[in-house]
């Protein structure tokens, strides 16, 4: 594994030969998409890698929040990517970012769901399991961010030690929709 700072509240989502095969076959369907209309601009290759591998690194990122929260991964092939929404969870709109360390967005107005949620993994060759940081709302990361460049430019970071533990995000998203329902929260929670 990587020798980085990571979130102590990480949890740990086991990947199966299996569901990476699924997962690779997935990423395989989007890029052949992807090269078929190259009219797309992708910003991917930036990371230095080809596009099927960033998908299918994002695949796994995916999968381990799928599986962790037990939300249904949405495989629907688009044109053009997700609109940087990956999922909805009572209303709020969530991005998987899937990286090597930190949390990282080009800029701000790419950071375009209400939360992200890290997942960090070591390798393609040592898939079989990665490290779900945390999460963060767009407020926190525009106020708590850093500037790193990476050798293609600026890009705005946030440490994992500084996302908020992912055994939180279910509530927070359910008191975010009470809220804006203005429905009373339950005494157990205030």
């Amino acid at each position: 594994m990587l020798d980085l700072e990571r979130n102590p509240f990480e949890h740990v989502v086991d990947i199966s030969p299996e569901a990476y095969v699924v997962l690779a076959e997935d990423a395989k369907k989007r890029n052949d998409l992807k090269q078929a209309n190259r009219n797309i601009v992708s910003d991917n290759r930036v990371a230095g890698m080809d596009d099927l591998k960033t998908i299918l690194i994002g695949n796994l990122g995916e999968y381990a929040y799928e599986k962790l929260l037990n939300q249904k991964r949405n495989t629907e092939v688009m044109l053009g990517g997700d609109g940087g929404v990956d999922f909805v969870l009572f209303g709020t709109t969530i991005q998987v970012k899937t990286s090597r360390g930190n949390l990282i967005f080009n800029n701000m107005e790419s950071f375009k769901s209400d939360i992200a949620v890290l997942v960090i993994y070591d390798s393609l060759e040592n898939y079989h399991k990665v490290w779900m940081q945390g999460w963060t709302s767009r407020y926190e990361f525009k106020h708590n961010n850093f500037v790193m460049n990476f050798g293609y430019g600026d890009k705005l970071c946030m440490d994992p030690r500084d996302m908020l533990p992912i055994s939180t995000l279910k509530a927070y998203c359910m008191m975010t929709r009470m809220v804006k329902a203005r429905i009373p929260l339950p005494r157990e929670i205030i």
